[in-house]
């Protein structure tokens, strides 16, 4: 009803006296009609307001499930825990201080990443590679890496160990490490959304 009000003071409150003056006798009625109509759609758009209110509740209780769920996943965006990027040459990747990325919760000397003109390679490093690394569920060898943008039939190359997952992200003209953890804070502490 109070939208319905607002609407009437509006008309008589916006329409200037000369438009109101101008306005024969004979066109006073349609107007009426009028102001009858925007009257009735106000005060039936209010009350349709409560059933609008209540499916969009239940919609936004339904998207931050779908939302938390995503953000819980495995890989979800609360699993990150860095984001390193490659320089040319080999990278060589690992917890142990000499490596040029590190990673504090992999083994000493993880892997070798190449980037040479644009490609991707996957190296043992020195003592060869950990036993319980997996590169696209399958035991590591020195092979070709893909990013996230390859070409079919190519897949994004994904390494595994322990609780990590490693992703190869190409972003302007730029390659990276994309690292994330099960067992991330930011994840294992994640309460929901508020």
């Amino acid at each position: 009803m109070v939208p319905a009000i607002s609407i009437i003071l509006c008309l008589h409150t916006f329409v200037p006296s000369e438009l109101k003056s101008n306005i024969s006798i004979d066109a006073r009625p349609l107007m009426k009609k009028v102001i009858a109509g925007l009257t009735f759609i106000a005060t039936f758009s209010f009350s349709s307001d409560t059933a609008t209110s209540a499916a969009w509740q239940g919609d936004l209780l339904k998207w931050r499930s779908q939302r938390a769920a995503q953000l819980q996943a495995p890989e979800g965006w609360l699993s990150l825990i860095g984001l390193e990027w490659l320089k040319e040459g080999d990278n060589t990747v690992g917890s142990a201080t000499d490596n040029r990325i590190r990673i504090t919760k992999a083994p000493a000397h993880l892997a070798v990443v190449r980037l040479q003109n644009g490609n991707l390679r996957l190296l043992s490093p020195p003592g060869g590679f950990p036993k319980d690394l997996v590169v696209d569920e399958k035991s590591p060898e020195e092979q070709p890496l893909y990013a996230d943008d390859a070409a079919s039939p190519s897949q994004p190359s994904k390494l595994k160990v322990g609780t990590l997952t490693i992703i190869l992200i190409h972003r302007d003209q730029r390659i990276a490490l994309r690292i994330k953890d099960l067992d991330a804070p930011t994840r294992t502490g994640f309460h929901g959304l508020h």
